[in-house]
């Protein structure tokens, strides 16, 4: 049976991270080890999935129907730790708008699946980006990035530019929907 996995909303924070070694003498801001950072949602006009066919995925084999996966799923996926409550994921999460998010790499573990089943991999329809949170960044570096991507410049050469690094990290809202 092949089928896939869609979730109410795939969030994807894309964050630019000061590299300059003079921020990072404090580490004030410990969740994120580093104290100058700006994060941003990208939003997509679409994210194509994968079918994931069940005889392939150990914890799926023994499924006779699509209403067994989807209870799977649930199951597994509600033993996990929403990133509101999750103190590997940063402190910013925490409050109840995140409340029903799972980092997908816990999922992928959860569930033993290929993580490209679960990536925003296949994307189209433009995109947008929000920034969303951001620590110890003042007015003019703002406005210097955000000019740049009204300009069409990538958040990676931004990040190159500004001697950023650049990091991405994706999370699934549940509830989460099985589909043939």
């Amino acid at each position: 049976m092949k089928f896939k996995i869609i979730p109410s909303k795939h969030l994807v924070v894309e964050t630019l991270i000061d590299l300059h070694p003079e921020y990072h003498k404090d580490d004030k801001y410990k969740d994120a080890k580093h104290n100058k950072w700006i994060s941003f949602q990208r939003n997509w006009g679409r994210i194509d999935r994968e079918f994931i066919n069940s005889n392939e995925v150990k914890i799926f084999k023994d499924c006779n129907d699509i209403s067994q996966i989807q209870n799977l799923i649930n199951n597994s996926i509600n033993s996990l730790t929403p990133i509101s409550k999750d103190k590997n994921e940063k402190s910013f999460y925490n409050n109840q708008d995140y409340n029903n998010f799972y980092n997908i790499r816990n999922i992928e573990n959860k569930l033993d699946l290929d993580i490209d089943y679960l990536w925003a991999g296949s994307t189209g329809g433009g995109s947008s980006l929000n920034m969303i949170f951001h620590n110890g960044v003042d007015d003019n570096e703002i406005s210097k990035v955000e000019n740049m991507l009204n300009d069409m410049v990538p958040l990676d050469t931004i990040a190159d530019e500004l001697n950023y690094s650049f990091e991405t990290e994706e999370y699934h809202q549940t509830p989460i929907k099985v589909e043939e």
